[in-house]
């Protein structure tokens, strides 16, 4: 007989097959994944087919927006009992908090699994460690056990929810390792990993809590006792040859284990299949294999799409209330090499929080700084990217300037750990001579738009003549330096000068920059930056456009970004060189023509 496990990981909210940022139509969402999945079961009676999800669900998305905003209402609930069997946990699962993760989870008609997080709270009650499905085969009972695990670093990415939450989270290996075992004991013939953690070769296997470990079960497979994985977390794809494993994956097979990772969004879908023989008396897997399918080639059913229209509409009514008005085009297309008010926005309103909490003497009275980076800066393709036109601004539209659930937190900071931050942010420049400025965006080879922080309250000049001090994960890789200067209101910043700079509990937590004495978290809450961010575009406070940062030597370099960009090149000096046919062109920026 033959088993086909589809699945899906980070969709990130992308459920009906609509772009609710640009207002069109997509050809790409879970809906046209659920479509086919139904399409194949009709055509696969005789077959066991599954259908699972592997985490990071309920965040990224307006659909994710509006059930955090109704969440009697929420949406969630009712797309996962349409579509799924099993549902595994994301890191982004959490964002929202524990009462509101019950209120949802408790909806899902399908079990909810997690191996390695040891709910205190109701949730105990609502997700469990395994779950086994079987099924008869000519008389035969099959058992196919799911385990899930996410990385241990959630409890610094949502710490605030943690810290007032007894749950532990353990390693992923280790349980994994006892978990596996338990279903095994329970005569487990096909276990299944759902593993909420990105592929990684170079694992060091004695790091417990490394945060991308798919790789290292894979190579443990034997003593793990696992069959297939679901890998997610890092928005990549597999199998595929972009993603290097030094393996023959042709059939997505390492170790004997079959392996996907569906990519981020609902754009792909994964397939696991498993060729089974009933031989004295148990099940053999005969043969076992994975791929990757392309969604936007999949079609519609219009039942299903009709299904969900009432809950899309809802949807598209709670985003389009203006908030205030824009006089000018806000985008991040250029947001890697020159100010851009999209992202500078966000961080003016955690400023401005920070100084109301000064005033009421919650927090010491110190120099605040405002920062940001450009989170959607084409790391998941050339759609990927903030793009508000002049006019009518929405909440859609704050959305989009701020699409994390991150929750607001200050830290004081000494200004020699401030210089070491800048030093950091100045690293996503590649070394003067080389073919591009920017380093690549990929989460694991490069350097993330996300983590190239600016600070709109200095004036700071960098020499990229000079190698990076450091790599995208925040670790020292030269003893180099960049940062020729660095000032706060004309005054040179000198180490022992103390600021405050209104960030975020991702930024605060997840830094390894930032874990040392001269930082300190003087207060956080549950208080969502994006709720800020929306509070303050609807109090019409305005802002000046910061150009904090200068790029030694001034000159001409290229770079990469959407080819639609080239229609908001204004009077920036920027000018299109290349279409390169994949939704990207090349450009140039001229920063010996920038007028600060």
């Amino acid at each position: 007989m033959k088993l086909t496990i589809f699945a899906t990981t980070d969709v990130h909210g992308a459920i009906y097959p609509y772009n609710y940022f640009d207002n069109e139509d997509k050809t790409t969402s879970l809906l046209h994944a659920a479509s086919y999945i139904k399409e194949y079961q009709a055509r696969h009676k005789e077959d066991v087919v599954l259908t699972i999800d592997n985490g990071d669900f309920l965040q990224g998305d307006t659909w994710n927006d509006y059930d955090a905003e109704h969440p009697d209402l929420a949406l969630a609930p009712t797309v996962v009992n349409e579509i799924y069997d099993v549902v595994g946990l994301g890191n982004h699962e959490f964002n929202f908090g524990f009462d509101y993760l019950n209120q949802v989870l408790s909806k899902y008609k399908a079990p909810i699994i997690n191996s390695n997080i040891s709910f205190k709270n109701s949730l105990k009650d609502v997700v469990k460690p395994h779950h086994i499905v079987k099924k008869n085969i000519n008389g035969h009972v099959l058992k196919i056990a799911f385990v899930s695990v996410v990385p241990t670093q959630v409890t610094k990415w949502d710490h605030v929810h943690f810290r007032s939450d007894a749950s532990i989270v353990s390693p992923m290996l280790e349980a994994l390792k006892k978990e596996v075992q338990h279903v095994r004991d329970q005569g487990a013939d096909v276990v299944i990993a759902l593993a909420h953690t990105g592929l990684k070769v170079d694992v060091d296997p004695y790091d417990v809590h490394g945060e991308n470990q798919a790789y290292l079960f894979a190579q443990m497979s034997e003593e793990l006792q696992i069959d297939g994985i679901v890998s997610g977390h890092t928005h990549e794809v597999f199998p595929s040859d972009a993603l290097d494993l030094r393996h023959d994956i042709t059939d997505g097979v390492i170790n004997n284990v079959a392996i996907v990772q569906p990519g981020v969004s609902a754009k792909k879908l994964g397939q696991l299949d498993f060729e089974l023989e009933f031989h004295e008396n148990t099940w053999e897997i005969k043969k076992r294999s994975a791929k990757v399918l392309e969604v936007d080639k999949m079609q519609l059913d219009q039942e299903l799409l009709g299904k969900f229209k009432p809950y899309h509409e809802d949807v598209k009514d709670y985003l389009t209330e203006p908030i205030t008005t824009l006089k000018e085009d806000w985008h991040t297309y250029f947001a890697q090499v020159l100010p851009s008010p999209a992202v500078q926005v966000s961080g003016e309103a955690a400023k401005v929080y920070a100084e109301k909490l000064i005033e009421d003497g919650i927090i010491p009275n110190l120099p605040v700084l405002s920062f940001n980076a450009p989170t959607r800066a084409g790391r998941d393709g050339a759609h990927d990217y903030t793009q508000i036109l002049a006019g009518p601004l929405t909440l859609s539209d704050a959305i989009n300037l701020y699409k994390h659930a991150n929750t607001i937190a200050i830290l004081k900071i000494s200004g020699k750990r401030l210089r070491e931050w800048l030093e950091w942010s100045a690293s996503q420049f590649l070394t003067d001579g080389e073919p591009s400025l920017l380093d690549s965006n990929d989460s694991k080879t490069g350097f993330p738009s996300y983590n190239f922080d600016m600070f709109y309250d200095l004036e700071y000049i960098v020499d990229i003549t000079s190698p990076p001090r450091y790599n995208s994960s925040g670790a020292k890789i030269s003893d180099s330096r960049r940062l020729l200067s660095a000032t706060y209101r004309g005054e040179r910043i000198k180490e022992t000068d103390v600021f405050l700079v209104a960030a975020n509990n991702y930024r605060a937590s997840n830094t390894p920059l930032l874990q040392t004495p001269d930082v300190e978290v003087v207060y956080e809450s549950h208080v969502l930056v994006r709720d800020l961010l929306i509070d303050y575009l609807k109090s019409g406070r305005t802002f000046t456009k910061a150009s904090p940062l200068t790029v030694l030597p001034s000159k001409k370099y290229t770079f990469v970004s959407a080819t639609k960009a080239q229609q908001f090149i204004k009077d920036e000096p920027i000018r299109h060189i290349k279409d390169l046919g994949n939704g990207f062109s090349v450009y140039e920026v001229d920063y010996g023509n920038h007028k600060k």
